[in-house]
């Protein structure tokens, strides 16, 4: 433990720009082991005593996770980036359920595999989006086996970067449209299967997304138009299919609040807000390119970390601060108590610890506030904790996947005397995903079964306390089309107690 002393009294000097790290100071340092589940849980630090963690899945059931999402019923599908940091290529898509309701996801099945460098799931039409660059993928169970049988890319052209920058962050917006973060690495993005371009003779056509991020609408069907408003004449019926590249350019997950706002990320600011979309302004000749996303801290607050286990591998950066921001999220549940809903919560994996913002409306912005001082959220004193991806989820909690191996760096971004002489991989069995809740937390009775709901059960989910619900039964009523609730929507809209209730019913 004394090289992990000198390490941490060192690294609070400013490092030169060009420090090269020693590598036998790191050679040192590795020797550290990797602590059970049980073990771990005893390092984290909740700056709020009224908080604790819990383990709800572990290797061997999963294995490198970095992004995770619910479908209607509860089950948990995580993206398993086993071919960290440059491959070969094995990542995994794996589905944990718990069938018996005892809060541990105890049954896992390899739902899709030999997916390169996944990052990110979104269930959708009955099956799983996943990114992964080049493309996005769409798997599908036809037969009930918890293993994809269908796969198939929907849309292509996303760079392929470093694998720490590529297309990821996919969420289900107020709009009915599909959003996603673009990794820092851009593309050019057409859909894979362009049937009207084939018609036509012509090549499918590519929309850049060079500094945006992106939002789409894909095809439910052959035979599905939407009416598109042109400035010629009356609407035009288009294939409801949709590409479209939208102001953010977030890096590693992409934040939004019960009202849309969204809050992109990089590694060194950890929260932006999109304050207007930039479509409003490229359509005006003296607007277009201006920049539409900023920073909202506070101008006194540099991005200041309060870590207690020194990284487990040296970066030529002032190692106080941010330099692996990701995995955000606005806390949307019940769980935690008011005092955390709508607060804004980012990973910091290099210096083992979770961060939290309270968003303070500011005009058109906001500005995202410390809650705590001289500590963070969560702070671990193992340097194998490397929180990447923060959600909420059906009961409530605030959900930690935690990329539990040595090192979560690059190669890319340490010294050259480390990028080929560092065992990266070391520890790559392992992965946790934790939940987060007061001490006294009892979970509720009622689990996710909304895929075999009524329609008109979905539409009253559109007022519940949890944003996870509200957004599933929103998905769930579009992918359905079912007329009947029309009436039911309109009477939610007009005179719903529940304002995010009446936002998701228009």
């Amino acid at each position: 433990m004394k090289t992990n002393l000198r390490l941490a009294e060192f690294m609070r000097l400013p490092l030169a720009a060009g420090l090269l790290i020693n590598a036998a100071a790191i050679a040192a340092e590795s020797s550290e082991s990797p602590l059970s589940p049980a073990e771990e849980l005893t390092t984290f630090h909740f700056a709020d005593s009224n908080l604790t963690a819990e383990l709800v899945a572990a290797e061997p059931d999963v294995v490198a996770p970095v992004a995770l999402a619910w479908d209607a019923d509860g089950r948990l599908f995580v993206a398993e980036m086993t071919d960290y940091p440059s491959g070969p290529i094995s990542g995994r898509i794996r589905l944990l359920e718990d069938r018996d309701s005892d809060g541990r996801y105890e049954h896992a099945t390899v739902f899709a595999n030999k997916i390169a460098f996944p990052n990110g799931v979104m269930p959708w039409n009955g099956g799983l989006l996943v990114t992964a660059a080049p493309d996005i993928l769409f798997f599908k169970d036809t037969d009930g086996d918890g293993r994809a049988d269908e796969r198939r890319v929907l849309l292509t052209g996303f760079a392929e970067g470093n694998q720490q920058l590529r297309v990821n962050g996919l969420f289900w917006g107020l709009d009915n449209c599909i959003y996603g973060a673009n990794g820092r690495s851009d593309g050019e993005v057409r859909w894979a299967n362009d049937t009207d371009a084939k018609e036509k003779g012509a090549p499918a056509e590519a929309v850049s997304i060079r500094r945006r991020d992106f939002r789409f609408r894909p095809d439910y069907g052959e035979g599905r138009h939407v009416a598109v408003p042109d400035k010629s004449g009356p609407p035009t019926r288009q294939p409801s299919r949709q590409f479209e590249a939208i102001a953010g350019h977030s890096q590693f997950g992409c934040a939004h609040d019960d009202w849309g706002d969204r809050f992109p990320v990089f590694n060194n600011i950890p929260i932006r807000h999109v304050v207007i979309e930039q479509r409003y302004l490229d359509r005006q000749p003296l607007l277009a390119g201006i920049e539409t996303v900023g920073p909202i801290s506070a101008p006194d607050d540099k991005g200041r970390v309060y870590y207690l286990a020194p990284p487990t591998l040296l970066i030529p950066q002032a190692s106080d601060y941010f330099t692996s921001a990701c995995g955000s999220t606005v806390y949307r549940g019940d769980a935690l108590g008011p005092d955390y809903n709508g607060n804004f919560f980012v990973c910091e994996p290099v210096h083992n610890l979770v961060q939290r913002r309270r968003l303070v409306p500011n005009g058109a912005t906001f500005i995202a506030e410390r809650t705590e001082v001289g500590k963070d959220f969560l702070a671990s004193t193992d340097p194998w904790f490397h929180g990447v991806f923060t959600t909420t989820g059906p009961d409530g909690c605030l959900y930690v996947v935690d990329f539990y191996r040595k090192y979560v760096e690059h190669p890319a971004w340490v010294a050259e005397e480390l990028k080929t002489t560092t065992p990266w991989r070391t520890g790559e069995e392992h992965g946790r995903i934790w939940r987060i809740h007061p001490k006294n937390w009892k979970p509720k009775a009622t689990k996710p079964n909304l895929s075999r709901a009524r329609s008109s059960e979905l539409v009253k989910h559109l007022a519940d306390e949890n944003g996870w619900w509200r957004d599933t039964a929103q998905r769930l009523l579009v992918e359905r089309q079912d007329r009947s609730v029309i009436s039911a929507l309109g009477k939610m809209a007009r005179k719903s107690p529940s304002l995010p209730g009446r936002l998701h019913a228009l």
